[in-house]
């Protein structure tokens, strides 16, 4: 005899290895390239070479905003 517990419980187990089988190779192919440095220094935010300027926003661990 099975209980609504365990229903539940093979309901999540079938739901999380269909998730895990729906995302292909390529899903990560939009996600932007890690920021990798050397040393914990703050770096100067990058400033546009043509255009409008601007006031870039500096954040912690050398990411920068636009």
């Amino acid at each position: 005899m099975s209980s609504r517990r365990d229903f539940f419980k093979y309901a999540g187990i079938a739901g999380g290895a269909v998730a895990v089988a729906a995302v292909g190779r390529y899903a990560l192919s939009g996600a932007p390239e890690l920021v990798t440095q050397v040393n914990a220094n703050t770096m100067p935010p990058l400033t546009p070479s043509t255009g409008r300027p601007y006031n870039p926003v500096v954040t912690l661990n050398g990411w920068t905003l636009p």
